[in-house]
């Protein structure tokens, strides 16, 4: 996790591998367990059932030389358009300036860690930090935490599931700017604001000699939530005898997300939808790579509070309408059922 790619290349292939994999895992067409089987452990909170499909964490050191059309006020702006660029939410939401602009500083152990800024809607919580070492020998090596990323937790005590994070670091300067993703499941729908404390213990720092630690840090702050558009679909599809539930499609300016329900359930470590969303001029796959050969699929899965499975998707159906087709090929990961399920909805 820490170590340092510097071929920007390399997190391109390691995204087009990683979204191969369901290619090549056996299919099954019945799973015994059935979904309430489950242990009741598993539906307190939401929580990441499964890393990225398409990005794994990767710390990726980039040259930058590439100047951002337009004008804008963001720190470190190619830096902000590079870790953006892969995931086309982040991208959107900063390109419309959502969010809240906040540049709080705290500097610890020679190393000064800036939220630049933070975002939230009813599907994520995205805060986007800045680490700027103060000597030239340090680079950035991520967050000194078991999850890899900072505790978020909002004024009543809840802490937010984390789900994805990733930064990139110029290689000339070694300042860093990141990305860190939380689950809103469990925000009420209807709460407009959020008051979220940021606690940082540490920050992985390395040199030639090996790595350092600074800190730590604690930011308070106030970020608006932005509504979302939820299409109530409720509809079942038996395929090789197995039903498949499309509850709701909720689009959020950041992501769309799917709400599932099977006949069948999967082991807790063993979660995997493969799925995509098309309509007339869209593709949930076409946001990062272009090439109808290299299409990859950008999101997660996870598990909300009722058990229902949710995917996400990182290309957002936010603000568009008409017709659209959910399809999903397989469920689980090393027992796959093979479908596929294929579900129209109308999105008014």
């Amino acid at each position: 996790m820490n170590d340092l790619l510097r071929d920007g290349a390399l997190s391109h292939r390691l995204k087009r591998a990683t979204a191969q994999v369901a290619q090549t895992t056996p299919l099954r067409l019945a799973i015994a367990q059935p979904l309430t089987g489950r242990e009741s452990g598993t539906a307190k909170r939401p929580r990441s059932r499964r890393l990225a499909r398409s990005r794994i964490g990767v710390t990726v050191a980039v040259a930058l030389g590439v100047a951002l059309a337009g004008g804008t006020t963001y720190a470190g702006i190619t830096l902000l358009q590079s870790v953006t660029q892969g995931d086309p939410g982040a991208a959107a939401v900063y390109r419309q300036n959502l969010g809240e602009t906040l540049a709080l500083s705290q500097t610890r152990d020679g190393v000064t860690l800036t939220i630049e800024r933070a975002y939230a809607d009813v599907n994520r919580v995205m805060i986007t930090y800045a680490v700027n070492p103060h000597s030239s020998t340090l680079m950035y090596g991520g967050f000194a935490t078991l999850s890899g990323q900072p505790a978020v937790s909002d004024s009543h005590g809840q802490t937010l599931a984390g789900y994805d994070a990733y930064f990139q670091t110029d290689p000339q300067t070694n300042d860093s700017v990141g990305i860190i993703k939380y689950d809103a499941e469990s925000i009420p729908p209807t709460v407009r604001e959020l008051a979220l404390t940021v606690t940082v213990p540490s920050l992985h720092m390395e040199n030639r000699t090996g790595s350092n630690l600074a800190g730590p840090y604690d930011f308070h702050f106030l970020v608006p939530v932005s509504a979302g558009q939820t299409t109530t679909v409720d509809r079942t599809i038996a395929v090789h005898g197995v039903g498949v539930t499309l509850d709701r499609v909720v689009a959020s300016p950041s992501e769309t997300r799917i709400y599932l329900r099977a006949s069948v359930g999967f082991s807790s470590d063993e979660p995997y939808l493969n799925a995509r969303i098309t309509g007339k001029g869209y593709d949930s796959r076409a946001g990062v790579i272009t090439d109808p050969t290299d299409l990859v699929e950008m999101g997660i899965t996870l598990q909300a509070p009722n058990g229902e499975e949710i995917e996400t998707f990182n290309n957002t159906l936010y603000g568009k309408r008409g017709s659209f087709t959910l399809t999903v090929d397989s469920i689980g990961s090393s027992d796959r059922i093979v479908g596929p399920w294929v579900f129209h909805f109308v999105v008014p």
